[in-house]
């Protein structure tokens, strides 16, 4: 039968409609915390000819269709592209798909949305403060229901 696998309707989202929903006031709410900072949003490149600097972590690896003997490799992170903007003396963030090969399990997936951004000029204690003011803003959206943790299965 079309559409159903192992007994199971294979085309359902695999997450609830409530996490979708609260997955996207929360980008909202991300997206309108950086803004009012001043930082502007840029996206960055998901295919690239270069892999990922990281020698821990495991590109997916993609054939360029044009050219059969050359590797792609989707992203594992905007660190690259972003710092080439912090270094011309801009301060973007960005809200990226990143694609790891060798990071699965039950709570991991090859591909994910990273949250990465910078600050030209600014110190660790800075960022420290940033983080904890963003936290604290989004959890105080109430456009997202109650807190996350009252939501959420416990662990396996």
């Amino acid at each position: 039968m079309s559409g159903v696998t192992g007994g199971h309707e294979d085309w359902r989202p695999t997450g609830t409609i409530a996490a979708l929903q609260r997955r996207s006031a929360m980008l909202t709410a991300i997206r309108r915390y950086f803004a009012g900072q001043g930082y502007w949003e840029v996206e960055t490149p998901l295919l690239s000819s270069d892999c990922c600097v990281d020698a821990w972590i495991e590109p997916v690896v993609a054939a360029d269709p044009a050219e059969s003997s050359r590797r792609l490799f989707l992203q594992s992170s905007p660190e690259f592209a972003m710092k080439r903007l912090v270094a011309a003396g801009r301060t973007p963030s960005t809200r990226s798909h990143a694609f790891r090969a060798g990071e699965v399990s039950p709570r991991h997936n090859r591909e994910f949305t990273m949250l990465e951004w910078y600050q030209v000029g600014s110190d660790c204690a800075a960022q420290m403060d940033l983080v904890e003011e963003l936290v604290r803003t989004i959890a105080a959206d109430s456009s997202m229901g109650p807190p996350i943790a009252a939501t959420l299965p416990p662990d396996p």
